[in-house]
């Protein structure tokens, strides 16, 4: 589930169309053809998601992973985020790279969405092979896990598309603290 959330974040904010499925809004653990050729439940999906839009908590939605709804509300903060912030997303867009120093450096992977005038406006941040984050017990990669791990992000307010928190520093422990991935955008004023 870890890293099928940071597939989707990378998926959906890396350069390029994002290659999303519909009836895959939720975790779906069938095989290729023929095993997933069986009827979509749109009307739970659409049900879950207006739930969502409602109001929810990130914390409930990860102690609650099994049940697919974060993955559905990660795709649409992600698309939403793509929508809002068109101009990091376009053919004239940027892509940057961050730097990231400390224990768990080599398990993360963190980039800048830019506008043409090469402001930034999305960072993704996501676990790259988070086995050796989570550890023997399999622990959550959440909060302290991290250890000293940060993400060099730019200067100025950031918000957390998925937490809906206020970001000031790329400490992992902090920007992981709730879900394994980030989303993070510049606030709206």
């Amino acid at each position: 589930m870890v890293a099928g959330l940071a597939q989707l974040v990378l998926r959906c904010t890396a350069p390029g169309v994002p290659d999303t499925y519909q009836g895959n809004e939720l975790w779906d653990d069938s095989l290729v053809d023929p095993d997933n050729r069986r009827p979509v439940d749109f009307g739970r999906r659409a049900a879950a998601l207006a739930d969502l839009r409602a109001g929810c908590d990130a914390a409930e939605l990860w102690a609650q992973r099994h049940d697919g709804r974060v993955k559905l509300w990660v795709l649409h903060q992600a698309l939403t985020a793509r929508r809002e912030a068109a101009a990091c997303v376009g053919d004239a867009s940027g892509y940057r790279p961050l730097a990231v120093t400390g224990r768990f450096a080599d398990h993360v992977v963190a980039y800048t969405r830019t506008a043409p005038d090469g402001t930034a406006g999305l960072v993704a941040v996501a676990p790259r092979l988070p086995g050796a984050v989570m550890g023997a017990d399999l622990a959550a990669p959440l909060g302290e896990r991290w250890d000293d791990t940060a993400v060099a992000l730019d200067a100025g307010a950031w918000t957390d598309r998925l937490t809906g928190r206020s970001v000031t520093g790329g400490r992992l422990a902090d920007l992981l603290a709730t879900l394994p991935v980030a989303l993070l955008v510049r606030p709206t004023t």
